[in-house]
């Protein structure tokens, strides 16, 4: 089975160095990194708002190659996040419990559920969290840095750069004018490779005063077929069991 870009559309998202271009380098009257993130905060809802958020479910569909992939996802505060998606008639998921990565894939030679190695439990840990890096950074033990403008189509974006723990990295390219994430670069080493995935958003909606994405293109630098997210419905507090994020018994 074709592994999809988005092993565990787990939004958001290893590029050679190369691959991540380099930034204009500060301009006269710049805004600081917190001047940035202060006004993303408010263009995403309000730190407030966020902070209230305990869960978070996702519905929509991948489309790529002409297949339509009915996919949910589900987030639990702080850390815990299971993506499920639908292939032939059966589904896969991928989760992590806040300590340990799993999978349940009935196309692998071994349907599991099984647990993941450390690359793939790294990234699903440094993206299970519900509001994004940005969010809390410094009690997460995440390094932050602005890294200048880079132009990301027409837009003259503002560059942030996200250090984890684990050594991954990802690039968060900011609208200017409302400072929503218009693209995502991850660099990340799964299976003990890097690989590239970027992402762009758009189409943002308000879900209880939150905004959120509700159409993501994921295109990745080996020339696999881009994909598109479309996102039916976004529900936060809904009351999520904590027990479906933790490996059931095979």
């Amino acid at each position: 089975m074709k592994r999809l870009i988005i092993t565990a559309l787990l939004f958001l998202l290893t590029a050679p160095g190369g691959a991540i271009a380099q930034n204009a380098g500060p301009e006269a009257g710049a805004l600081s990194l917190d001047e940035v993130l202060a006004k993303y905060y408010d263009a995403i809802g309000g730190l407030g708002n966020w902070e209230k958020v305990d869960t978070m479910v996702m519905e929509g569909n991948i489309h790529t190659q002409e297949l339509k992939i009915p996919t949910a996802a589900e987030y639990m505060r702080p850390d815990k996040c299971r993506v499920e998606y639908t292939i032939r008639g059966e589904v896969v998921v991928q989760a992590y419990d806040g300590s340990s990565a799993w999978e349940k894939n009935p196309h692998a030679d071994s349907p599991g559920p099984v647990k993941l190695d450390k690359g793939r439990t790294d990234y699903l840990a440094d993206k299970c969290d519900i509001e994004g890096p940005l969010v809390g950074y410094k009690t997460k033990n995440l390094k932050v840095s602005l890294d200048g403008r880079e132009e990301v189509g027409k837009l003259n974006t503002y560059k942030i750069r996200v250090d984890y723990p684990s050594g991954n990295v990802q690039y968060y390219f900011l609208d200017p004018e409302n400072f929503r994430p218009v693209q995502a670069i991850g660099v990340f080493n799964v299976g003990g490779k890097s690989s590239a995935v970027k992402t762009r958003f758009d189409d943002y909606r308000s879900v209880s005063g939150l905004y959120v994405p509700f159409r993501l293109l994921f295109s990745k630098q080996d020339g696999a077929p881009t994909e598109e997210l479309r996102v039916d419905s976004v529900v936060v507090n809904s009351g999520v069991a904590e027990k479906i994020f933790s490996m059931p018994a095979k």
